[in-house]
């Protein structure tokens, strides 16, 4: 699932681009996209890591964050795939860049931003909102989170990745939060102890 695909298959008409930290990946961001997957069906989503992040959050490497990343969407095989796209990107990397980049990618497909409620009050803030508003944008809701518009439709819980890490390093169990096999990797790689962001 990484790299954009090589076998000869119809154009895509619809992508979608779901963007994170993923600092780590949890069960949030795999209902997110299995909720898009269902209600807008797109051919695939493209689910891309962060890798340097604009507001300079402190971010495990960026390698291990798209192994777990993989790991939490594995199982939706084909529907999702996984790049690592914005190590290539300038930095810092900022979500109007990496959809531009991917309508290069897909020049005869329909981009569109896949973002949830929490976060659509920020977009004026972002680098570039004009560029962003040039794309379709299929709001995804969240717990506490009132938008109106002809997006909104029912709720997904929220998790809260800061919060997943403090648990982590305080040897709380997140199995609840977290992809088990997700979780296995953090504690083989000993990631977000109380020595490791």
């Amino acid at each position: 699932m990484s790299g954009v695909p090589s076998e000869a298959y119809r154009i895509p008409r619809k992508v979608g681009f779901f963007g994170g930290s993923f600092n780590p990946p949890h069960f949030s961001h795999v209902l997110a996209v299995h909720y898009a997957l269902l209600r807008w069906q797109f051919d695939f989503i493209i689910v891309a890591p962060t890798y340097e992040h604009p507001f300079e959050k402190d971010l495990v490497d960026f390698e291990h964050r798209v192994h777990m990343t993989r790991i939490a969407f594995e199982h939706l095989g084909s529907f999702v795939h996984i790049l690592p796209i914005e190590k290539e990107l300038p930095k810092p990397s900022y979500t109007w860049q990496t959809l531009a980049h991917i309508q290069e990618l897909y020049p005869d497909s329909e981009v569109t931003l896949l973002i949830g409620s929490d976060l659509v009050a920020e977009l004026p803030s972002w680098n570039h909102p004009e560029v962003i508003a040039q794309y379709p944008m299929c709001v995804i809701p969240r717990t506490g989170i009132q938008i109106a518009g002809q997006h909104e439709a029912g709720v997904l819980p929220a998790a809260s990745s800061s919060e997943i890490r403090n648990m982590l390093r305080e040897g709380k169990d997140v199995s609840h939060l977290v992809p088990w096999r997700v979780l296995q990797y953090i504690r083989e790689y000993e990631l977000y102890t109380s020595n490791n962001a």
